[in-house]
């Protein structure tokens, strides 16, 4: 058995490739193995190039038959056995639930933080879907949003739910015996690791989440 997930990420913007890099390297046991900046470049590699999990962006400049659908849908037919992330700036519900009807159960938002392309690996690994807050938020994809907030701490699910209920932060301290500015952090930590910039953001979350939430 590999001792890492092997990774081939394909993105026609090499900033987005060198931040995938360095996003991946938080992850011990993965290893981007191969990059490619098309999908017929990518097609070509994967041909020569053995590798656990495939990364690509769903958009990107090059034949057209080897982008979008056409991509994806030849990533299924010829590699059932590889897992795919996509990573991609479309939000629109109805492509994304297209994706997920060609068999894609991970996909991240470049909105949000590259970290979750790691989680997105990961939970492949396990045979989950794995779907980043903005795909979550704007895609409405609720299975999602229940694995990332399993993905946080005991503590900071306790206090975001404890936050979304509609308790202070000063009154979540007194409750759970801690500091203010302890529970501050940890807040703090679950909207980082959750992609989310705002209260107001963590609340919509929440409901799509299935917690419950003050009205």
């Amino acid at each position: 058995m590999s001792p890492f997930l092997s990774i081939v990420a394909a993105d026609d913007h090499p900033v987005i490739l060198m931040g995938l890099a360095s996003a991946i390297q938080q992850f011990p046991r993965q290893k981007i193995v191969a990059q490619a900046h098309d999908g017929r470049a990518l097609l070509a590699l994967l041909e020569s190039t053995d590798c656990d999990v495939v990364v690509t962006d769903y958009h990107m400049n090059g034949d057209a038959a080897s982008d979008g659908m056409q991509l994806l849908t030849r990533l299924r037919t010829r590699h059932p056995e590889r897992a795919v992330v996509v990573c991609t700036m479309v939000c629109n519900p109805a492509l994304l639930r297209c994706m997920q009807q060609l068999g894609v159960r991970r996909i991240v938002s470049k909105r949000d933080d590259l970290a979750h392309v790691g989680h997105a690996v990961a939970a492949s690994a396990r045979g989950l879907p794995y779907y980043s807050p903005t795909i979550v938020l704007e895609g409405g994809f609720g299975i999602g949003a229940r694995e990332a907030f399993q993905d946080l701490s005991a503590r900071e699910r306790e206090v975001v739910r404890l936050f979304v209920s509609g308790m202070a932060v000063s009154e979540i301290a007194r409750q759970l015996g801690s500091s203010i500015k302890t529970v501050s952090t940890q807040k703090a930590m679950a909207l980082r690791k959750l992609g989310l910039a705002r209260d107001t953001d963590l609340f919509q979350y929440a409901r799509t989440a299935g917690l419950p939430v003050l009205h």
